[in-house]
């Protein structure tokens, strides 16, 4: 009885009342209990906050726009012609996704607003199994980390809001990579992680640097990683794809400007003025980046091949993103993949403390940002959310559904005229 109740009471929560309130409050009591359901936590999170982003105006002229108007398009292609396009012009018409709206849309009548719903859940859900996979592998608390991938950091809003692409690729290859060290599952994870390229080819990097690092320092999880042998070796690593990259750039660039990239070209000759990102060093004082900082040196004699590959990535893609043209944004988007991975082993620092100071911990970040979120500039996208009612206490998942059943449900289930 004891197990049912503190679940029973986080699904009474999310049904009733905003999950931005639910949430932390079912960290709270799993922290304290011990007993929350993970597969309970994961469905009420992934339904509340996927209807909760579906539930708004869509405007055409940003980008979930011409998601729709894309999703749209695809009524007119067949799977063929999918796959055409993207042999033809890389960027922008990566198969999968495109599949995976096609698929939706004939199942739904093209339906604008169950294409939104379904994809935030999927995107939702991505994040949550990644989030299980570093709970399990490192026996963390699986709610805390839901909870910090909405209090903590802004990443999950800011991508999860409208780069689908380019989130269900991140998510989808971090998943195939986390796998493939920690499960020892080598050809799905393969088949995974390779998949994520045709959601987004901003993952291509991401593939090259994890084949690389497989190749000349993955030897299984045996013994310390951090020896001074494997130290000079992940420097070599990281120094000679840094140089490499930078020497392919300078390669596939004529004198004019143009890249010569075989199919992406089509794609990248529209990069080729872009400038490249400027150095912020106040983002390596961020508070994500401290506790990644804070957590890699208080654990350094465990270090696994994952956490070294991440550190490496992370590295590597720092540097590269400030590079011109079109390969400079390439590495730009991916490090979306890098910043995702680098959260997940970042709040693992957590795990370190005594339960009240966790506790402690998440009432200071959820008092935190729930002042800051309704005047971040950053955040322009908040009053959308919930058709506006973002911080309502009582929009939980009856509300969600049911007040605001028109225009998500619009299509799905019946049809308003």
């Amino acid at each position: 009885m004891y197990y049912y109740i503190p679940n029973i009471i986080i699904f009474i929560l999310f049904v009733l009342f905003n999950p931005l309130y639910a949430l932390p409050i079912a960290a709270v009591i799993s922290i304290i209990t011990k007993k929350i359901s993970n597969l309970l936590i994961a469905l009420l999170y992934v339904l509340s906050f996927s209807l909760m982003f579906s539930n708004q105006v869509f405007q055409m002229e940003t980008d979930i726009g011409g998601y729709i108007e894309m999703y749209h398009m695809n009524q007119y292609y067949s799977y063929l012609d999918l796959i055409q396009k993207f042999l033809f012009n890389a960027n922008g018409t990566e198969f999968l996704y495109f599949f995976l709206n096609k698929s939706i849309g004939e199942l739904l009548s093209y339906s604008s607003e169950s294409f939104i719903l379904i994809t935030y859940i999927i995107i939702f859900g991505l994040a949550s199994y990644l989030a299980f996979l570093h709970s399990q592998s490192a026996d963390f608390n699986f709610s805390l980390i839901l909870f910090s991938t909405i209090f903590v950091t802004m990443v999950f809003w800011n991508s999860g809001y409208n780069l689908f692409r380019n989130s269900i690729a991140a998510f989808s290859v971090l998943i195939g990579i986390h796998s493939y060290f920690q499960l020892k599952s080598k050809i799905i994870s393969r088949i995974i992680i390779y998949s994520s390229a045709l959601f987004h080819l901003s993952t291509l990097p991401v593939i090259g640097i994890f084949e690389i690092y497989i190749f000349f320092i993955y030897r299984g999880n045996k013994g310390d990683l951090i020896t001074f042998k494997n130290v000079i070796k992940i420097i070599l690593y990281v120094s000679i794809i840094i140089f490499l990259a930078i020497y392919i750039n300078n390669s596939f660039i004529n004198n004019d400007g143009i890249s010569n990239i075989g199919i992406f070209t089509a794609g990248a000759n529209k990069y080729d003025d872009s400038i490249a990102k400027t150095i912020e060093y106040s983002t390596y004082v961020r508070p994500i980046f401290l506790m990644y900082f804070a957590y890699m040196v208080y654990n350094w004699k465990n270090i696994n091949h994952y956490e070294l590959f991440i550190l490496s990535l992370i590295v590597i893609l720092e540097v590269l993103s400030h590079l011109e043209g079109a390969f400079g944004i390439l590495y730009a988007r991916a490090t979306l993949t890098s910043t995702i991975a680098m959260f997940f082993i970042a709040i693992k620092v957590l795990k370190y403390l005594p339960d009240k100071y966790i506790v402690l911990f998440i009432v200071a970040v959820f008092t935190a940002r729930i002042i800051i979120l309704p005047t971040s500039s950053n955040s322009f996208f908040l009053e959308r959310i919930a058709l506006g009612e973002l911080f309502n206490p009582f929009y939980g998942l009856i509300y969600s559904i049911f007040y605001y059943y028109d225009p998500v449900f619009e299509g799905f289930l019946w049809n308003k005229y």
